[in-house]
């Protein structure tokens, strides 16, 4: 058997104290350089008083080390624990586990990987996102929030001139266009990130209505060219968000749609009163678990602070 690829050890049959300290000294053995080590976890296998420890290895482990850590232990038993040594099969487990997921529905928007496409309702925007992709998926309430955001807004107006800020999959920028929203910019900062959501306007077949580009910031010349911007949308960071508020308005059109997201709920205020010092009436906030989405509206004369919109 190849000594290449991830290994498996396995030690059940303990009580929690005993697998707390194997995780402590198994820890300690690793960072001491005596092997490279991709993870390690004890948890609870089956009763209150039934532990096992697991630790995962990049390469085969050298047994001795772990029978003679092992030794100084007892299990529930009173007997020396036995570690069980195990290659793990090659497999991209994130992709695993991603493959799997639900579709997501948020507003009229359906966001699904490919093993979900018979399930896509008549009359919904479906929006197709590859299952091996950690990010842009839909599922962060983050992503969730802003689609709702997106389909309240498109409910009430028409968008011709839109601008995705920091658009991972280009999920966001791919569910403007596919509403037959006019064009939309999709930037960020990660041109791997850029990539796969060139892809993906593909894959929904809205390549002609989305141009990406790599942008940090509002100073791209596509962005000063394409100005202003009816409808902006930035699920990012609130600390880039609260930088971004002044520039912020130069791009945007009178009465224009500003979505912002990646807030937790106790930084919304922050945002909030950032937008609203430049020119940004408070509209409305979604709240998912701890995240915040929040909508503004452009009017260009800042608001006093303490003002109610």
């Amino acid at each position: 058997m190849s000594d290449s690829g991830h290994w498996i050890v396995r030690v059940p049959n303990l009580t929690p104290e005993t697998a707390l300290k194997i995780s402590e000294e198994l820890e300690l053995q690793l960072d001491s350089g005596t092997a490279a080590h991709h993870a390690i976890a004890s948890f609870c296998a089956g009763g209150d008083d039934d532990w096992a420890v697991e630790v995962s290895y990049f390469s085969k482990p050298e047994e001795t080390l772990i029978t003679d850590l092992l030794a100084a232990h007892r299990n529930r038993e009173g007997k020396v624990p036995t570690g069980m040594v195990r290659p793990l099969e090659k497999r991209d487990w994130v992709e695993e586990s991603l493959k799997n997921l639900p579709p997501v529905r948020a507003g009229n928007f359906f966001v699904h990987g490919r093993h979900n496409r018979d399930a896509r309702p008549a009359g919904a925007v479906a929006i197709e996102i590859e299952a091996n992709q950690a990010f842009g998926s839909g599922h962060h309430e983050t992503t969730a929030g802003c689609l709702e955001a997106l389909d309240q807004e498109m409910r009430r107006a028409q968008f011709q001139n839109s601008l995705d800020i920091g658009c991972g999959s280009a999920v966001l920028a791919i569910a403007i266009a596919k509403s037959g929203q006019g064009h939309v910019l999709a930037t960020d900062i990660d041109p791997v990130a850029l990539e796969i959501g060139e892809q993906n306007t593909h894959l929904n077949n809205v390549a002609n209505r989305v141009t990406c580009i790599v942008a940090d910031g509002l100073n791209h010349p596509d962005i000063r060219k394409r100005q202003p911007f009816d409808l902006v949308i930035a699920n990012i960071l609130s600390g880039p968000l609260i930088a971004l508020a002044n520039p912020m308005r130069r791009i945007m059109a009178p009465a224009g749609t500003l979505i912002l997201s990646g807030i937790l709920a106790d930084q919304a205020p922050r945002v909030e009163t950032a937008y609203r010092a430049t020119g940004f009436v408070f509209q409305r906030r979604l709240l998912k678990r701890e995240w915040a989405t929040l909508v503004f509206e452009f009017r260009g004369r800042p608001q006093r602070l303490g003002m109610k919109s």
